[in-house]
């Protein structure tokens, strides 16, 4: 019924395996994934919309999101992410999906700019060592930017579309993008 609950029942430790999540209808919620390691966690959208944002933290950890689902990737069928007042807060920048340390794959998904006037907001930040490969995102409402590369980030955008109001693409802090 909801992230939080499968998340609080998770065994942190994924030993190896892989934890697939299918949403199944849209969905408003906060999405806090952290200290999970040692496997995978693939979260199949297959064409909703979560309205808040997903965070996710830990080590030994690879992440998959896929607008629609793992065995249908660059098609019709889009996720999305609309932070609508939120978006997960971090140095004066509102993001609608972040990531830290992890290894993220992204696949078929639009990023919405959120409705918050304090903070600037971003589709997606990889943060602290984290590795990422982005295949057809999507800027939609002009957000401020669509990804940012912190702290020694490793990131390979495949393809990309839609406007942004400051930079489309930042790097920061010793890290790398591939476009």
């Amino acid at each position: 019924a909801s992230f939080a609950d499968m998340i609080s029942v998770a065994p942190r430790n994924l030993n190896g395996y892989t934890l697939d999540i299918y949403m199944t209808a849209n969905m408003t919620e906060k999405v806090t994934a952290i200290n999970f390691h040692s496997g995978r966690l693939r979260i199949h959208m297959q064409g909703h919309v979560l309205n808040g944002y997903m965070r996710f933290s830990g080590f030994g950890l690879k992440v998959l999101v896929y607008g629609n689902t793992s065995s249908s990737t660059k098609g019709t069928t889009r996720g999305a992410i609309v932070p609508g007042a939120v978006g997960y807060l971090y140095g004066d920048i509102r993001y609608g999906l972040y990531s830290e340390g992890i290894d993220l794959t992204v696949y078929d998904i639009d990023f919405y700019a959120g409705t918050a006037t304090d903070y600037d907001t971003c589709g997606i930040a990889c943060s602290n060592n984290c590795n990422g490969y982005l295949s057809s995102i999507r800027a939609v409402n002009t957000l401020a930017t669509l990804l940012r590369a912190n702290a020694r980030s490793y990131v390979y955008v495949d393809c990309s579309s839609g406007r942004c109001s400051s930079y489309s693409f930042v790097s920061a802090s010793g890290s790398t993008l591939i476009l």
